[in-house]
């Protein structure tokens, strides 16, 4: 089967089942909302263009009012946000931020927040953010963050009463304050069903005495995606309706509805999440009834993409845990012989990483998403694989040199971020100018900086120089190797997938091959290295924006 035909027929599957369950819980949804979806989705079908960044910058430049959608549950929104405004905060000053997740009535509360006259806590308590608003105020807080950093007035711009209400209201706060602030640009971060032309924008252009220009930035719209997805949209992710109104795609919508399920489980375990909760509260804290059904798909789908032959029975041979398993995974850990080893589990379980514990069909999942999922799916699928070739395969690597060590940690690492982008396409890693700049900007040196100074002049040396790998990490302590192994691990996964996967089906079987027939020596890591990198400009390029 053609890959872009069978990557096209696994996403339709994963789209329609998650979005099908997300809905499920707005069963019982009012007229006005069902309204303002139907009307989102209408909007979002009509006419549009490829576009870039350049034109939405200048579009944001010249405008008063930006209006910023957002997918509430959904941590990409606001973090796309955020980088559209360090991006423009660089240039310009003179901006404001409008929010609907404060209601209007605790405009004085942000005022005293902004100057320090009460603290955050007392914020959240005062504005009732958890009773009124109940996203996680994380999602938030850089607003505030950035605010007190520039000096910038947010404005609170939520009201009790219906949809078309709330809308006027704010239109009402917004078109004020621009008028009597004319050299400010607002920022109006609001539900991205509100954003639709004819909703909020129209209220806010109805009231304007005088002209004022606006921006519409939706995000990750579901008809966008499916249009343009045979053209790597990952790779083109903005598209304009017209000079004013953009759409940024940086999520395949199975993953924005991902995150509807998972708030609403979480608010259906703990329906009040209490204050210390909502500041440090990411939303998927733990595995849902249906994770392990998740993963046991993705491994079949992964593996059907990568043509490893494996069973059912083969990959339904595991256990996933989270947070509320430790002690178990604690009695596994601590019975590893090498002590080294040992610690090395226990640090990235402390550390709350995701892995896979060592000498069993057990994944460490510390919270839930479906690139964890697909993350660790991946890694199943490869142990699976090597088991069949080898039954102790990860404890004659783990009690060997170093350099073997490496080899484990790299081809899980690879095939881990490959598997991820095969049911995330959008995922994204740091590039060899990215690992670069992270190094140079590491000051001062702390503890915690010695060693990420460690592993990145590391990876770098090693991409220089990978005919020498071994010489480079023959004495490195394991928590270097693996740091190590990841960023190369997922630097090398993401060439082969935008590179080699879909163009050059000869070199991508040759080096899956290496990996799934675990041939772990210098000249097969050589091989790789120098099959996917070839014909890349690697040392200049860098991670895409958004």
């Amino acid at each position: 089967m053609n890959k872009n035909l069978e990557f096209s027929q696994i996403h339709k599957e994963i789209y329609f089942h998650v979005k099908r369950k997300a809905l499920s819980f707005e069963s019982d949804a009012s007229l006005d909302f069902n309204k303002y979806k139907n009307d989102h989705q209408r909007f979002s079908q009509r006419s549009l263009s490829k576009s870039n960044i350049n034109e939405l910058i200048n579009s944001i430049a010249k405008s008063r009012v930006v209006f910023l959608g957002d997918f509430h549950a959904f941590e990409q929104s606001t973090r796309n946000m955020r980088r559209i405004l360090s991006n423009i905060i660089k240039k310009q000053n003179n901006l404001a931020i409008g929010l609907e997740c404060i209601h209007k009535d605790s405009q004085k509360l942000i005022n005293q927040l902004l100057k320090e006259e009460i603290s955050e806590e007392i914020f959240l308590k005062k504005t009732k953010y958890m009773t009124n608003w109940r996203y996680p105020w994380p999602f938030y807080k850089y607003f505030f963050d950035l605010a007190k950093q520039y000096n910038l007035p947010i404005l609170a711009l939520n009201t009790k009463g219906t949809l078309p209400s709330r809308d006027v209201e704010a239109a009402k706060s917004i078109t004020s304050f621009v008028q009597k602030n004319p050299q400010t640009t607002l920022f109006v971060v609001f539900g991205e069903y509100h954003i639709t032309p004819d909703k909020l924008p129209l209220q806010v252009r109805i009231r304007q005495n005088t002209s004022i220009t606006s921006t519409i930035v939706h995000q990750n719209l579901d008809y966008v995606f499916w249009k343009y997805q045979k053209e790597f949209l990952h790779k083109q992710q903005i598209f304009k309706f017209n000079e004013n109104e953009f759409t940024l795609q940086s999520s395949p919508p199975w993953i924005k509805y991902e995150s509807i399920i998972h708030w609403y489980e979480s608010m259906l375990d703990d329906p009040r999440l209490d204050l210390h909760e909502s500041q440090s509260f990411f939303p998927f804290s733990h595995l849902s009834e249906n994770s392990g059904e998740t993963f046991l798909d993705f491994a079949q789908k992964i593996s059907q993409v990568l043509s490893i032959q494996l069973t059912k029975d083969e990959l339904s041979d595991f256990n996933l845990y989270d947070q509320n398993n430790i002690k178990n995974i604690l009695k596994h850990l601590r019975k590893i012989e090498n002590s080294a080893c040992k610690n090395f589990y226990l640090r990235l379980l402390t550390r709350s990483k995701t892995f896979k514990i060592p000498f069993r069909n057990d994944y460490y999942c510390p919270s839930y998403s479906i690139n964890r999922i697909a993350y660790l799916a991946g890694i199943h699928v490869l142990h699976q694989q090597h088991l069949k070739i080898k039954s102790n395969y990860e404890l004659t690597q783990l009690k060997n040199n170093q350099e073997k060590k490496f080899y484990l940690f790299l081809y899980r690492h690879l095939i881990a971020f490959l598997s991820s982008k095969i049911i995330n396409p959008f995922r994204k890693c740091d590039y060899y100018v990215d690992i670069k700049e992270k190094l140079n900007a590491l000051h001062p040196i702390n503890d915690q900086n010695k060693h990420k100074k460690s592993y990145l002049t590391l990876t770098l040396a090693i991409l220089d120089d990978w005919n020498n790998i071994d010489v480079y990490i023959k004495k490195q302590p394991l928590k270097i190797l693996s740091s190590v192994a990841k960023l190369t691990g997922y630097l090398l996964a993401e060439y082969l997938f935008e590179e080699i996967m879909h163009k050059n089906k000869a070199e991508f079987d040759q080096i899956l091959k290496i990996i799934i027939e675990n041939q772990s020596s210098k000249e097969h890591f050589v091989k790789v290295v120098a099959t996917i990198l070839k014909d890349i400009d690697y040392k200049k390029q860098k991670k895409r924006f958004f």
